[in-house]
């Protein structure tokens, strides 16, 4: 037998150990984002995993995973990280990854705060009387329009805190004018006489006003924003007509 083949016979054939070296794989955990209104208590606070490998599960992770987060119950609006620690591996490399918790007002009807209360309700977070939510308001006078609206936490307590209000802009028009020098202001709790009736009784709705000038703003429909500090805002809109 000729050929490249034959030439096998020309070597001495040594088999060499070699390493295998196995790397520990990434595995993200990631604080997952909640939100929770204003005094209510905090969120059960969870994680995402990605990178399991092999149908690695959690349960193949050792130690016991905790998340915190720096909102307690009295926390004020705002954003609040939450961070986790606490589980390990010999087959990862582990890298937790924060979330963050949001401190907001609540939406949506403030609870009675008194059970004898037999007044209506009053939403948070909506534009109040006498614009209405839906837009659908025509004004004709060419004084001032209140623009009202609450703020309530998990406690049906109305917000009446500085700063409270960020902005007011208006999005297709001249911005909001008023005649007081400082035109928000909180109407608090109205000191009550005899308790006798409701009408009698502590306003248990305080709200938010700004008497906006219908003067410099010509026939039309104008859309608003108010900004709040928990960063959210409450649209609104209504129309002028002057010409009856």
């Amino acid at each position: 037998m000729t050929g490249p083949a034959n030439k096998l016979a020309d070597y001495t054939i040594i088999s060499q150990p070699g390493v295998l070296t196995i790397t520990s794989a990434a595995l993200v955990i990631t604080a997952n984002d909640q939100t929770k209104v204003l005094h209510a208590p905090n969120p059960d606070l969870t994680v995402s995993y990605s990178g399991f490998l092999a149908g690695d599960t959690p349960a193949q992770l050792s130690g016991t995973l905790t998340c915190s987060t720096t909102a307690t119950l009295l926390s004020p609006v705002g954003s609040y990280p939450i961070t986790c620690s606490g589980q390990t591996s010999l087959n990862y490399v582990i890298t937790y990854v924060p979330g963050t918790l949001k401190v907001l007002y609540l939406v949506g009807a403030c609870p009675v705060r008194h059970q004898d209360d037999d007044r209506p309700q009053v939403l948070s977070h909506a534009i109040l009387p006498p614009i209405n939510a839906d837009g659908s308001s025509i004004f004709h006078s060419k004084g001032d329009v209140p623009v009202r609206f609450r703020v309530c936490d998990a406690n049906g307590n109305s917000m009446g805190s500085p700063g409270t209000v960020t902005s007011f802009v208006s999005l297709n028009g001249p911005q909001p004018t008023s005649q007081r020098p400082n035109p928000w202001r909180f109407n608090g709790e109205d000191s009550d006489h005899d308790n006798n009736s409701a009408q009698d009784r502590p306003n248990p709705y305080p709200f938010w006003q700004f008497n906006l000038e219908l003067r410099p703003l010509p026939s039309g429909t104008y859309n608003y924003l108010i900004n709040l500090n928990d960063g959210t805002n409450i649209p609104f809109s209504f129309t002028i007509d002057h010409n009856h």
